[in-house]
Parts: C-alpha cells; sequence; structure tokens
C-alpha cells in the first residue's frame, strides 16, 4: 500500500463501491503518523469515519458525511475530528461527480445548475462561482472547478491481472475518479478473472487497465456494506456491524476500542474475515440473493404489530404518500424521485396505489436505478434487491443529472429543517454538523416540484433556517406527522391537520403552531387528514418490519 499511497496526498475514495478492505489497510500503515490526507467522496459514512478518528485527515470534501445504516444521522466521530480541526468542504452529489469529471476530460471548469442559492454558494468561493449565461438565456449559471486527485481507490466486481476493470452495479459516479487521478487507482475486486473473460465481457469493462496502478482480489472487500454481484456474489450489508459501530462512535474512547479491535488487532483483512466468521458471512450472502424477501415475507407477516395503533412517522408517511398521488395524477407526472429514510417509504407506498390505479409512474434513485419496484422486507433505498427490476441503470449524472430535469418528475425527501420559505437545511446548525446535501440540492435544483416530509417538532420547522442546503423555490409542500403546509406567495400555510381526540380545532391548531417555529398561517379553507388504514399500515410494514424507519409501537 505505501508503494502507491504516501502522506498529503489528495485521495478519491468511491462511495457506491467503496472499498473497506483498502481503507482498512490505510489505517493499519499510517497508524499514528498524521500523514494530513485530503479525501474526496460523495459520501462519507463510517470507511471514512474510521480514517477521520485515526487522525490520518486534514481536510473532507463531500456532499455526505453521517450514518448511513440502519438510516441516515449525524456522526459523532466526524464532530469530533472537525472540532480537532479536520477541514470540512461541502458540496452536493452531482457536483462532486462533475467537477471529477471535468478533470477526467482534462477542462478547467464545468457549468451547473447545482449549489445556486445555497449557502454552499457562498462558502466555495474560489472553486465555484456564478455567472450570467454569455449565450444570452438571461438565465444565471454555477461554474465548477475541475479536480484531478492524486489517486482513486475503489472495489469492484472483477479485473483480469493487467487491470481491465468491470466495476459492476450500481454505476452512481461510475468511473470518474479514476479517469480524474493523476496516478490513476488501486482497486480490489471481488475476483480476478482472466482477459479471455473480459474480452467476452468488454460492454460491462469500465476502467481499462492502464488506468489501473494494482488491482488485489479481495473477496467481500465491499464489507460492512452490500455488494451486487450478477453471478451470485452479491451480500447484504451488515446492519448489526454498522449498528456496532455507529454505537461505539459515540464517544472517542469506544471508537478507539473498535478500531482497535476490528483493524489493528485483526492484522489484514483475511483476519477480519476470519473475526466475522464464515457462518456470519455466509449469512450477508444469502441475504444478497435478490429473492430472499421470498423468505422472509411469511416471518413478516406472523410477526407484524397490531394494526390498530401506528406511530407519528407512519402517520406521516401516509399522509404524505396520499398527497403525493393526488398531487401525481393532477400534474401527470411521469417520474418520482425518493428520497432516503421515510421519504423512501413514502414514494413506495404512493406508487403502490398509483399502480392499483393503473397509474404508471417510474420510481427513480440517485445512483441510477430507474422504473424499478421496490421489493418487501427492505426499506433501504439501495437495496440491491431492486436491481432486477429495473427498465434502466444510469448513473448520476443519468439521474439526477437528466431524468430529475425531466419536466414531468417530483420528488419527495426529508430533511434536517426546513422553514417557512421551503428551504432545507441537511448540513449544519448550532455549530453541529448534521449529514450534508447528498443528492438534494441537485435534485431541488431540477425536479419541477418537492415536498418534504419530517415529524413535526418545532426545532425542525424553523423561521429561518440557519444553513441553506437547499433554496426553497421548488419545494412546494411540508408533511409532517400532524399538519400538511403547502406553499402560497412564497411561505407555508396551513392546509391540513390530523384530528385528535378530545381536541377541538382550535386547540388542535394552537398544539400545531407551538410544536411549529414559525407562527403558522391558516388556508382559506382548512381540510381534516385522516389515520392510516390498516391496508397502508400493513404495507409499510412489509416493506420495514424491522421499522428502521417507522419509529417505535408502544405496544409491540
Amino acid at each position: 500500500m505505501k508503494r502507491y499511497i504516501h502522506p498529503k496526498m489528495f485521495l478519491h475514495v468511491s462511495t457506491n463501491r467503496s472499498s473497506f478492505s483498502a481503507l482498512a489497510e490505510i489505517c493499519r500503515q499510517f497508524r499514528g503518523q498524521n500523514p494530513q490526507f485530503e479525501i474526496i467522496c460523495l459520501g462519507s459514512a463510517l470507511q471514512i469515519q474510521i480514517l477521520a478518528a485515526s487522525n490520518l485527515i486534514k481536510k473532507l470534501i463531500a456532499s455526505y458525511m453521517g450514518n448511513v445504516f440502519p438510516s441516515p444521522s449525524p456522526s459523532r466521530a466526524f464532530q469530533r475530528a472537525i472540532d480537532k480541526g479536520m477541514e470540512v468542504e461541502h458540496w452536493s452529489m452531482l457536483s462532486i461527480v462533475l467537477k471529477l469529471l471535468a478533470g477526467a476530460m482534462d477542462i478547467k471548469f464545468i457549468p451547473t445548475k447545482s449549489l445556486m442559492g445555497s449557502t454552499m454558494e457562498r462558502e466555495l468561493k474560489t472553486d465555484f462561482l456564478v455567472i450570467d449565461d454569455p449565450f444570452g438565456s438571461g438565465e444565471k449559471v454555477g461554474l465548477m472547478k475541475a479536480v484531478k486527485p492524486d489517486l482513486s481507490i475503489l472495489h469492484a466486481w472483477c479485473a483480469d491481472p493487467n487491470g481491465n476493470t468491470i466495476i459492476g452495479l450500481p454505476m452512481s459516479e461510475k468511473a470518474y475518479g479514476a479517469y480524474a487521478s493523476r496516478n490513476g487507482a488501486l482497486v480490489t475486486v471481488e475476483k480476478i478473472v482472466s482477459t479471455d473473460f473480459i474480452r467476452k465481457n468488454a460492454p460491462m469493462v469500465d476502467i481499462p487497465g492502464h488506468f489501473v496502478k494494482a488491482v488485489c482480489e479481495t473477496p467481500f472487500g465491499a464489507h460492512p456494506f452490500s455488494f451486487y454481484g450478477p453471478d451470485g456474489s452479491s451480500y447484504y450489508q451488515d446492519i448489526p456491524f454498522n449498528v456496532e459501530l455507529n454505537k461505539a462512535s459515540k464517544k472517542e474512547e469506544t471508537m478507539q476500542q473498535w478500531i482497535k479491535e476490528w483493524v489493528y488487532d485483526v492484522g489484514d483483512f483475511q483476519g477480519y474475515l476470519n473475526k466475522l466468521g464464515f457462518e456470519r458471512l455466509m449469512i450477508l450472502r444469502g441475504r444478497g440473493n435478490p429473492d430472499s424477501w421470498k423468505q422472509l415475507l411469511p416471518h413478516t407477516l406472523r410477526n407484524m404489530p397490531s394494526l390498530e395503533s401506528f406511530t407519528e412517522e407512519e402517520q406521516a408517511i401516509v399522509t404524505a404518500s396520499r398527497e403525493l398521488v393526488e398531487t401525481i395524477k393532477r400534474n401527470e407526472y411521469q417520474i418520482l424521485l425518493a428520497g432516503i429514510g421515510i421519504a423512501n417509504l413514502t414514494a413506495w407506498l404512493a406508487i403502490h396505489n398509483l399502480r392499483a390505479e393503473n397509474i404508471r409512474v417510474d420510481l427513480l434513485v440517485e445512483w441510477g436505478m430507474f422504473g424499478y419496484l421496490p421489493k418487501p422486507t427492505d426499506p433501504f433505498i439501495f437495496t440491491m434487491a431492486n436491481i432486477p427490476t429495473c427498465k434502466m441503470i444510469t448513473d448520476l449524472v443519468g439521474s439526477i443529472g437528466i431524468n430529475v430535469n425531466y419536466p414531468k418528475s417530483i420528488a419527495v425527501l426529508s430533511a434536517g429543517q426546513v422553514d417557512k420559505y421551503g428551504n432545507i437545511n441537511s448540513t449544519r446548525t448550532d455549530g453541529m454538523t448534521l449529514v450534508g446535501s447528498g443528492g438534494a440540492n441537485d435534485i431541488v435544483a431540477r425536479a419541477k416540484e418537492t415536498m418534504v416530509i419530517m415529524v413535526q417538532n418545532r426545532e425542525r420547522l424553523v423561521e429561518k433556517v440557519p444553513y441553506i442546503t437547499c433554496p426553497g423555490e421548488r419545494v412546494s409542500k411540508v408533511v409532517t406527522s400532524q399538519a400538511l403546509f403547502e406553499k402560497e406567495n412564497g411561505t407555508m400555510v396551513l392546509k391540513k391537520y390530523l384530528p385528535q381526540k378530545g381536541l377541538s380545532e382550535s386547540e388542535i391548531i394552537k398544539k400545531i403552531d407551538e410544536n411549529t417555529g414559525w407562527k403558522i398561517v391558516l388556508a382559506d379553507h382548512l381540510e381534516k387528514m385522516e389515520p392510516p388504514t390498516t391496508e397502508e399500515l400493513k404495507l409499510l410494514r412489509i416493506f420495514d418490519p424491522e421499522r428502521y424507519f417507522l419509529g417505535f409501537l408502544q405496544d409491540r
């Protein structure tokens, strides 16, 4: 590893094909040395957390920095690293991909619709600027400086001994990082194949060998993340492993103990796999089968909690999905982009109900899964089980760069905070780092309209967000567990409310007002939200049997 990686290097780390095995080895080889790496990646989850917690990163450039599984949340490990002096540069997901694409093409800058009007525009003064369209459209256009890292690190399905590499699915950022990097890529793969195999599968090859510095066969090299292999080599994300690390990361002492146990003491990646154990790996392999839901569904149905009660999250999802269905029908939308978490379940429930009415709308995920059909028992937005159901698989440029830009597209997103103008904050508040934009800024800048879903909370529904991750011009509605707000004349007004037993309409409105950070304005005609039906609850619980996003039922 040290043959290719040196202190103060600028490293690109692939996100959808993250090589946990390679990053753990970097931790081992640079232990205690403060190499001051600069890292650029789309999303920083636990694979980057261990580098940050090991004091290896001087600067992190990313669109997302937080926990992913079992649900999106801020990372204490990143916050501690930032408090200790780690620099952070926030971008959106598509903007990083385009910067890498520009670097790969050796052009100095590239235009974008993203970032404009956000706090990121003000922060990124040296690498981003806004100009008038030089061709006279009268519109503004953003220009981003190209980026050329020193080296790219990624995990792939297979490669031959010469480095010709098939990354596999999903496409996400493709191989732009490898192409942009001055010294190419270090690649770990599930298996080494012959050059004859590469020739027979030439349309699938993503990186020609001359871009690859070294290739290393590392089965399960993406663990604890999921991996989709077209030859049955898929494996599922290791949720308990992620949960264990999330718990350990809350305190410096337990985080360092975790790194010692799972990175240093195992010696190498084979030691890591030995510690995981054959049985655990084979369970993940079995769960990675796209049809594994068929074995899990009977258990899900037998153990489903009572449909007589529901959580705030379930109420919000059902209300938002109903509103989404009506909005799609009214405006004849054809593409629905689903955000992460409860936004994802909102979109899935809406698609199910639209299909029941024989209305065809294509689901889209930012990583490039288009026209897919969500499978039961797995609520995660990027679940590999849905890949075989796609109508098309594209990359981030094709998904949120092109298809979301289609005039008949709508998006549903969750958010850290939203204000009465529809501005979204998922990046920073009160000195605390949240998670960042991810693809949200890109999506809101392109979708015809965006709906935001969240649980009612005064700390999240604020008068004015302290950080604008996504400007609110195209945010049309905010749906919560208690209310539905819709934008009129530039600000949100209360359109619907959830009746509550024993409370009058005025008492309910007062309660909503107390749980909202701005003084609510009532629509001319107030409507009542209906509670979830048993069929809606049943479907949600089939999608999310472990209740990762549905909240805790008191009577469970």
